[in-house]
């Protein structure tokens, strides 16, 4: 991750690099996960500039990350479904017989 634009995270860029793995095997989730709240993180610590880490960022991520998995915040980014339209002229039995196609059938 390029941390070179984030400039309260630049000068421990090495380190954040080297825990985003580890972040993430922890918190079973992916890195774009980890990557994604760090920005979270930069954005923050840029809007609260009195309340932002003056040392130990390290420790600020890494509290920053429990905070958002207990807040469920640390998850996988959720995929978009794409809208399918349907034809107006379709009958009942067509309209009928697409909705069984899409509904699954429960687990038995």
């Amino acid at each position: 991750m390029n941390l070179e634009n984030l400039p309260r995270f630049r000068d421990h860029a090495c380190r954040i690099n080297e825990l985003i793995p580890v972040w993430a095997q922890s918190y079973q989730v992916s890195t774009a996960a980890i990557e994604r709240q760090i920005l979270f993180a930069a954005g923050w610590c840029a809007s609260n500039p009195r309340r932002a880490p003056k040392r130990d960022v390290v420790r600020f991520l890494f509290n920053w990350m429990s905070k958002a998995k207990k807040m469920g915040n640390l998850v996988e980014e959720k995929k978009i479904m794409p809208i399918v339209e349907i034809e107006p002229d379709l009958s009942y039995e067509e309209m009928v017989a697409i909705r069984k196609q899409n509904i699954k059938e429960p687990a038995t």
